[in-house]
């Protein structure tokens, strides 16, 4: 930077007066134009920090202002589309837009916005604040969708149909877990988008359907939606061996090969084996088409009735545990009072699915499945209008009786782990965290 001297102004003027008048030589000799007293000194600018104002100012002195997570201003406040403004900081950014408000973008939900075309893509503005999940990750809602992130599968967008079905199935606490893909365009105007726990597939016609497991990877190998079978055009459902589901070109069946399977109509004794041994714990999957009493009880090797297992009216579908005690003798028989067409099946504890502490179990009537978490608290809700029991049976070989009511039920329990879970219930319910 150069460096600047004051001059007595006097001076100046004086010379300056004497050279523009023509006028000759002052009397006396000349001198020359002295400095002022003072030393010589350098001028140093400091730019200014970059102002925050607004509602970008509020929003950033509420989170802390410089003393908080996002730290300083980096950046002049920017003028965005349709009015909107942004502002960065040390550790974020701040948008505002109007109808929105302000809020803050960071770290990986910050970046993959970003790559989709921050504002001006199909996110648009952001909505919310970044909000924390259960299981450890993050999520935060745009004009145009979410994105969700977690250490193990990233940062992901989700939107439209496919988000929708992907909430109906519990979001990252159901079985898909959370995304590890963006969506992808398909054929005919068609989407899916991959998930820890499997794939959603749309299109125009058949709707969001969820493939997973054992069926989905006969589809991928068949071409996925290109293949013989196109598109699904329905959920996978259960079937008396097994799971099954229908594509535009067909269904695709899975048989469980741990199950025992029996049918039949009317009443009838069956002998039955259990897979993991006589003397273990196994579940029982039953249905009935009918209209009148369909009853099912465990008999001992002496036909002697040991435990009621189902007592219905109707139609019925459900599954409940077998010899979930060590005392008395083993089933080896189940008697069947039904007026239609039944299937009984015998699987293996060790085959019910699996569900650990950041996940939510919901179904209708009455079910088996394993908790793998550590012991916690649950909430759990049930409409119906008769008999709703929860029954845990952890590792220490000790059966809890969770809940024990009739009808509608919310309330927030105990939850021993790990443990399998018998649910009895006439209704829809679900175990939340």
């Amino acid at each position: 930077m150069p460096r600047t001297t004051a001059v007595r102004l006097g001076s100046l003027l004086t010379a300056a007066l004497l050279t523009a008048t023509g006028a000759g030589t002052l009397a006396g000799p000349a001198h020359a134009v002295s400095p002022v007293s003072a030393p010589e000194r350098a001028v140093v600018m400091v730019p200014s920090a970059p102002a925050v104002g607004g509602a970008i100012r509020a929003k950033w002195l509420s989170l802390g202002g410089s003393g908080g997570f996002l730290g300083h201003p980096t950046s002049h406040e920017r003028r965005l589309r349709d009015g909107g403004a942004s502002q960065s900081f040390q550790g974020g950014q701040i948008h505002w837009s109007p109808g929105n408000g302000a809020h803050v973008t960071k770290g990986g939900i910050r970046k993959t916005w970003a790559v989709l075309g921050w504002e001006n893509g199909f996110l648009g503005y952001p909505t919310s604040d970044e909000r924390r999940l259960r299981s450890g990750g993050a999520s935060q809602s745009f004009q145009g969708g979410q994105i969700h992130w977690s250490a193990a599968s990233g940062a992901h967008a989700t939107r439209g149909a496919i988000q929708r079905k992907w909430a109906s199935a519990g979001w990252e606490n159901g079985s898909l877990r959370y995304p590890t893909s963006h969506e992808r365009r398909l054929r005919d105007g068609g989407a899916s988008q991959s998930f820890q726990g499997g794939q959603i597939h749309w299109s125009p016609g058949n709707g969001a359907h969820i493939t997973r497991g054992a069926i989905q990877r006969t589809w991928a190998a068949s071409g996925w939606q290109d293949g013989r079978y196109g598109y699904p055009v329905g959920d996978e459902y259960r079937t008396p061996t097994g799971a099954a589901q229908r594509f535009e070109g067909g269904t695709i069946t899975w048989t469980d090969p741990t199950k025992r399977v029996h049918s039949g109509y009317g009443d009838d004794v069956i002998s039955i084996t259990k897979p993991d041994g006589p003397g273990s714990m196994a579940v029982v999957e039953a249905t009935h088409d009918g209209s009148s009493n369909f009853i099912v009880w465990g008999q001992d090797a002496g036909y002697a009735d040991t435990d009621l297992l189902v007592n219905d009216i109707g139609t019925y579908s459900g599954s409940m545990l077998l010899d979930e005690d060590d005392w008395g003798a083993p089933t080896v028989r189940l008697r069947i009072t039904a007026d239609g067409a039944w299937t009984i099946s015998v699987r293996s504890v060790n085959s019910l699915p699996s569900y650990g502490a950041d996940r939510t179990v919901s179904g209708r009537g009455s079910s088996v499945f394993r908790y793998s978490g550590r012991s916690t608290t649950r909430q759990i809700n049930h409409t119906g209008n008769s008999n709703f029991i929860v029954w845990s049976y952890p590792n220490n070989g000790y059966a809890d009786l969770l809940v024990n009511d009739i009808g509608t039920y919310s309330g927030r329990v105990a939850y021993p782990g790990p443990a399998v879970i018998e649910v009895e219930a006439d209704g829809s319910w679900s175990i939340r965290p």
